[in-house]
């Protein structure tokens, strides 16, 4: 027997069931069945292919954006989707999807504090020179926030059943 002998919900893999690879229209196929189903889980080659899918689509779409709004349809068509995988590939690896929302939250409060700020400077004195160094404390703070989010993309998924599934 497999792995999972002694885990209860594992698959013969030791993941979880319905962990096993995905083939590139499979992954996009499933993407799209699950539009916006944030529970549950997601395994890499799922993410990847949907990735890569969306990757493609937006590079065409932009070539083609100059005689039609390709783009902004595929991305609108696939925004939904994206999230849900991304949330879902989170939840695979044992990790909540708000490491997807609260950056978009953290976004929303630190460019309205930046608004604030230069709004401020441009009334008291320089504006040029005022929130340089949020600005760059904000930029380390992204990158960090987009090298923890590619680590937890790539790792393997939890053997067996986790938290979320």
């Amino acid at each position: 027997q497999g792995m999972s002998s002694g885990r209860a919900g594992a698959g013969t893999d030791g993941l979880y069931p319905g962990a096993p690879g995905r083939s590139f229209l499979e992954a996009i196929k499933v993407c799209f069945t699950k539009y916006i189903t944030f529970k549950g889980r997601a395994s890499r080659s799922e993410y990847w292919w949907f990735t890569l899918f969306t990757t493609l689509g937006s590079a065409v779409g932009g070539v083609l954006e100059v005689a039609m709004a390709i783009s902004g349809l595929f991305g609108l068509a696939t925004l939904l989707p994206s999230l849900a995988v991304t949330v879902r590939r989170l939840h695979d690896t044992d990790r909540s999807g708000w490491w997807v929302g609260g950056f978009y939250l953290a976004m929303i409060v630190f460019g309205v504090a930046v608004g604030i700020i230069f709004a401020i400077a441009s009334q008291t004195g320089d504006p040029k020179n005022t929130g340089l160094g949020l600005l760059a404390i904000f930029g380390i703070a992204i990158f960090a926030y987009v090298i923890a989010m590619l680590v937890f993309l790539v790792s393997r998924g939890t053997r067996g059943p986790n938290r979320f599934g």
